[in-house]
Formats: C-alpha cells, structure tokens, sequence
C-alpha cells in the first residue's frame, strides 16, 4: 500500500469511529511521504458559496440546506514509509481537532415535489408515515433522507432553545397559553422537571372534583436506571399535586 492509499484507508476509518465526514482542503507537499489536510464538512466556517448551473434547460431542484455548525474541524493525516529498506512499514500520524458534538452528515438532495408532501403533512405525520406516501411517487428517496428533511423543518417550527426542557416551556407559554397551565413543581438535585396540566382534557374527563390523574415519562442519560419507577412514585407522592389538574410530567434523570 502506497502512502496515498494508506491516507484515504486512515480517513476512511476516522469517519467510521467519529461518524463525522470530512473534505479534502489540500495535500501540501512534504520531504518524505503523503499528507492530506481536511475540514469537517459540516463546518461553518468553510461553507461555500453556492454556484448554480450553467446553461439551457438547467433544472434548479430545491433541497434542503446541510445543517452547519461552528465545530472547526480539522483533521491532519501524514503517511510516509518508516525506513528505506523496508517500505511497507508505514508510519501514520493523525491529528484531529473538533471542538462541537453535532448531528451528523446527511444526504439532503430531495426533489421539490418530495419536500412539499413532507412540508403539508409535516405538523401531523411522523418520518415513518410518511415514507411510504413519498416513496409512491418518489422512489428514489431513502427512509433516512425523509427522516432528516422531517427533522430540520420541525425545528424551525417547534425548537425554540437548543436545550429540551426550556423549549418545551417557551413553546407552551407562546403556542398554548390558552389551552394549558405550566406547574410550578419542586425538583430535587439532579432532576429537571417540566409539569402542565391540559384544560381540555380536564374538561372532557370531568375530573376536576372527582380524581387526578398524572402521567409519567422518563428519560435517563444514564445506564443506572433500576430503581427510577420506584423513585418517580416517591416523588409524585411526595409533591401535593392539586386534583383539579391533569398533569403531564416530562422528567430527565441527569
């Protein structure tokens, strides 16, 4: 294998490990040996302006733009043959710099026709509804591109902190101030809570004098999981919830 060669094999398995893809910048020349210097391809700061197509009958197709970030990724790999008499034995020296966990690349190329099923069904349709409905007329498009496209457009609608919880909040607040009430709850070290109780769903049940009723979903960053039912129980008995609500509790055990 030839120093070249060995470069493309090393970035190759950068990529697999991290999931981050990185581009080409250049091959600077060096004494002894093949060095190859690359970007994260989804860093902002190396975005290129788009060029549209030249020419007659040119057929602009709208897509979605790739998701970038201030990551500055960077990545260094040299190869060179570690002695004359024996060139097959290769020294490799990578060095890579990424300083910004993000989603990973994507292929986003989506005909126009395709991404305005998606947007019409977008607010009331999960990815995996909607796959075989864009797959019918649009076979060409993979599970994975419909999925993505339907990420990136609902956060413009419904993310509007990076954070979960306080998203979440600000988006009740703005979107369905009049159709919930946000709980004040105490929380304990460790637990990030997010209560409401639903107006209409109070109204229909007829529960406000006769019963509560409290649903619990958890998400745990952590593998030690074992007791959180019992603690969830503890804790919801724990806080006087008023029974005239019904309360949607979103909990997140750091």
């Amino acid at each position: 294998v030839n120093d070249k060669e060995c470069n493309r094999m090393m970035i190759e398995e950068v990529r697999r490990v991290t999931g981050y893809r990185f581009t080409v910048h250049d091959h600077p020349m060096i004494a002894t040996g093949y060095k190859t210097r690359l970007h994260c391809s989804q860093d902002i700061d190396t975005k290129k302006a788009s060029k549209p197509r030249q020419g007659n009958n040119i057929i602009h197709r709208e897509t979605v733009g790739m998701e970038r970030f201030p990551c500055h990724g960077r990545l260094n790999v040299t190869s060179r043959s570690a002695t004359a008499l024996n060139p097959s034995l290769k020294i490799v020296i990578i060095r890579i710099e990424h300083h910004a966990a993000h989603v990973l690349y994507y292929d986003v190329s989506m005909k126009s026709e395709a991404l305005h099923i998606l947007h019409d069904n977008l607010q009331w349709s999960t990815p995996s509804s909607l796959v075989p409905i864009i797959q019918e007329s649009h076979p060409e498009v993979t599970a994975a591109q419909i999925h993505s496209a339907w990420t990136r457009m609902s956060e413009e609608i419904w993310k509007k902190d990076q954070a979960q919880l306080p998203s979440a909040k600000i988006l009740l607040d703005s979107a369905f101030g009049d159709e919930v009430d946000v709980l004040e709850a105490i929380t304990e070290d460790g637990v990030d809570m997010l209560a409401w109780g639903m107006k209409k769903v109070i109204q229909k049940l007829d529960i406000v004098q006769n019963g509560i009723e409290i649903a619990l979903d958890a998400t745990c960053e952590s593998k030690n999981c074992t007791n959180l039912n019992s603690q969830l129980i503890t804790y919801s008995r724990r806080n006087k919830f008023k029974a005239s609500r019904t309360l949607c509790i979103d909990v997140r055990v750091r």
